[in-house]
């Protein structure tokens, strides 16, 4: 009977701090996003001036293509070819330096939201 006592109040504690987890969890998720979303905006701010130039003259964009990627990435590099010193005409991705992402004629950063409320 001591131990059964023993094993509820675990159960209850465990509980207890799981609620409280969920709880700070819930609290401090919109905290986090929003943080992360303002490293990716200095990363962009960041690769735009290096690889640009100074002064900053550039727009920031969010693009989801869905299922489109490649004819998105086709028609931002068309839009975007004369950026691109070097590179084949039509956005095609270059050849990039060893151990480095693609390279496009614009700067190209991911954002991955795998498990977000919504998706499927």
């Amino acid at each position: 009977e001591k131990d059964k006592s023993e094993i509820t109040r675990l159960k209850a504690d465990v509980d207890k701090a799981w609620s409280s987890l969920v709880r700070w969890a819930k609290t401090t998720y919109a905290e986090t996003f929003r943080a992360w979303m303002h490293l990716k905006a200095i990363r962009v701010f960041v690769e735009s001036v290096l690889r640009y130039g100074l002064p900053p003259t550039f727009q920031a964009m969010l693009v989801k293509p869905g299922r489109n990627e490649d004819k998105c990435r086709k028609i931002l590099g068309d839009l975007y070819a004369h950026l691109g010193a070097g590179m084949e005409q039509g956005g095609e991705e270059a050849p990039a330096a060893a151990g480095t992402a693609k390279f496009y004629p614009y700067v190209d950063i991911d954002v991955k939201l795998s498990g977000s409320v919504g998706e499927q």
